[in-house]
């Protein structure tokens, strides 16, 4: 049996279809550090600083993973924080693109899994 396949199984048996703090942090320190600090991972906002961020912002905890809201927020500012400094905006409003990537009417609910883990 293929070991990728039976640690998936036994994963999603275990946690669900949903990112632990384990894999979120491993993902995102695999995220390219383009914004010239010298930070040796991809990660701007700790696993806390995404947290608190996410509370300023009302993200709703009961239908978002914290851990999945710290990594999709990371990937925004890996992905996106060039151009938001470019137009002088705050790199906060990441936040809100993160939270908008959860709230998506059309989007699948297991959608942060299936895009960091079939990626």
């Amino acid at each position: 049996m293929d070991m990728n396949k039976l640690f998936m199984e036994l994963y999603t048996e275990k946690f669900g279809k949903v990112l632990n703090r384990e894999i979120a942090e491993d993902i995102v320190k695999n995220f390219a550090v383009t914004d010239g600090s010298g930070n040796p991972d991809g990660m701007h906002w700790t696993y806390d600083e995404a947290k608190s961020l996410g509370d300023k912002l009302n993200v709703d905890w009961e239908k978002v993973s914290k851990c999945e809201y710290f990594t999709v927020l990371n990937m925004m500012y890996s992905d996106y924080g060039q151009t938001v400094k470019k137009h002088g905006l705050p790199d906060t409003i990441l936040g809100e693109f993160a939270k908008d990537w959860f709230m998506d009417v059309d989007g699948d609910p297991d959608k942060t899994f299936k895009y960091f883990i079939h990626l």
